[in-house]
């Protein structure tokens, strides 16, 4: 590891007690017990793996659905198989996984009951990512109805 990522460390770990401090009662640990009560210690080795949310110019960013007509279902997956090549790429080269959005957290919020309500006739939290995968996947089938 580089001097820079020593920095980092230092400083996560400088940063750490009181963000453990802000947000130990969301995480619903031990480490905080309550009035009276004995706080248990625990050394860097016995803590949780530590989760970096990365963010920058190089993450790959999912796209968005809006639309409805076959032709925007096409263009969408299309843009989705570049994100997932650009994440499937990112996680070879790194020791870090950057997680790749699923399907149907990429649909905007205010279409999503619509859609599943009146497209693939189920509720919103019953919809798997395969129903979606179908869903996007039936756009380059042929309309011969026109």
């Amino acid at each position: 590891m580089g001097e820079q990522g020593q920095r980092l460390d230092s400083l996560a770990e400088a940063v750490r007690p009181h963000v453990e401090a802000r947000w130990g009662l969301f995480a619903g640990s031990n480490i905080f017990g309550s009035i009276g009560e004995e706080h248990e210690v625990r050394g860097p080795s016995a803590r949780d793996p530590m989760v970096t949310l990365a963010a920058g110019a190089n993450m790959p960013v999912p796209p968005l659905y809006r639309g409805n007509s076959k032709q925007e279902k096409c263009d969408f997956m299309d843009s989705y198989m570049v994100y997932k090549r650009r994440v499937d790429a990112l996680n070879q080269g790194t020791q870090t996984q950057v997680f790749v959005m699923p399907i149907g957290a990429c649909i905007e919020q205010s279409i999503l009951v619509r859609f599943c309500g009146f497209e693939l006739f189920k509720p919103e939290v019953t919809v798997t990512e395969e129903d979606w995968k179908r869903y996007f996947l039936g756009a380059w089938n042929p309309d011969f109805t026109a």
